[in-house]
């Protein structure tokens, strides 16, 4: 289970920083072009970016939470989770204005997850990131690229057969 929960973050986090660099270079070039009454709201857009790699931990552990049982200690990280809220949300608002928002999203997503990590940790023995598989490129990867890349593939296919 610790391998597939690390594989699951690993392919999560790659996935959402694709969708984080593609929409950081697409959205401001659409917002000038096309909605330029909203310039100004680019800052909350780039600072909802810091929010990606918290957010693509997130469901792993959560399915980690589900897959042994542990709905209470799921219920018990939100209620944590909600509480940063309320501590931080006002000092964020102070701080830094309606952008504030988001970097308390960001730094309370961020809490969050290491306080699911250690959570996790008390009920699932030896469980770790494994920084080498994180961070390593193997057979099983190919085999989910190769197997994520085919459909993919087929319905570019069929796409442009002319």
């Amino acid at each position: 289970m610790i391998e597939l929960v690390n594989r699951g973050i690993k392919y999560q986090f790659v996935g959402s920083l694709i969708v984080g660099v593609g929409s950081a270079c697409a959205v401001p070039v659409l917002v000038h072009v096309f909605f330029t009454q909203y310039i100004a709201a680019l800052p909350f857009f780039y600072t909802s970016l810091l929010v990606i790699i918290p957010a693509s931990v997130s469901p792993i552990f959560a399915s980690v939470f589900a897959a042994q049982q542990a709905q209470r200690d799921l219920f018990s990280a939100t209620i944590f989770r909600t509480s940063i809220i309320f501590v931080t949300l006002p000092l964020m608002l102070f701080a830094f204005g309606p952008i504030g928002v988001m970097f308390d999203v960001a730094l309370g997503s961020s809490i969050a997850i290491v306080d699911r990590f250690h959570r996790i940790k008390r009920f699932v023995p030896g469980f770790a990131l494994s920084r080498a598989l994180l961070t390593s490129f193997d057979n099983e990867d190919k085999a989910f690229i190769k197997k994520l890349l085919i459909p993919l593939y087929s319905v570019y296919q069929r796409v442009h057969k002319t």
